[in-house]
């Protein structure tokens, strides 16, 4: 890991729909491990598919390069099974239904599942979910640096292009 706090992290994504895929792209894109977590397979085929598309979209636009969507493909383990997601991810981000019951139920799994240690944060616009969830694993602050782009340099000083981020 770096002085930044980043390196090698092993991520564990919960919910592997538009947003779940996109936080599990731009996670093996830094170059963690992910696991990518939906209790229905063919989401987790239609996800990866999603994510090579969006991959071979970098690369038509100059922003990554081809062999860059195997590798960025390789980094993340599609898995069904919740405990093996999460087990030994150091960062655990979920991002199910905004419906409270639906949370409380991942979360306990999750909580369950875990190494000691483990970060947990949530996906979340509407609720505040550390009000009706019970969990004894640190959660992440908004500022923690997983979640924060990493950005190399802007070339000539100008503004900064997704290749820029690191």
């Amino acid at each position: 890991m770096d002085e930044n706090g980043f390196g090698s992290w092993k991520v564990a994504v919960i919910g592997a729909e538009t947003m779940g895929l996109c936080i599990a792209q731009h996670f093996a894109m830094q170059g963690n491990e992910v696991a990518l977590y939906n209790r229905t397979p063919a989401h987790l085929d239609t996800a990866l598919a999603h994510i090579r598309s969006n991959m071979e979209g970098l690369v038509r636009y100059g922003m990554a390069e081809e062999k860059d969507i195997d590798v960025v493909l390789s980094r993340i383990s599609p898995t069904s099974d919740i405990a093996t997601a999460v087990t030994s991810a150091d960062y655990i981000v979920e991002n199910v239904a905004e419906k409270p019951e639906v949370k409380q139920t991942v979360f306990a799994q999750i909580d369950a599942a875990a190494r000691p240690g483990a970060i947990l944060a949530s996906d979340i616009s509407s609720m505040d979910i550390y009000q009706f969830i019970n969990v004894s694993h640190p959660r992440a602050p908004r500022d923690h640096p997983l979640l924060q782009p990493r950005l190399r340099h802007a070339p000539g000083g100008g503004r900064a292009r997704p290749r820029d981020l690191g």
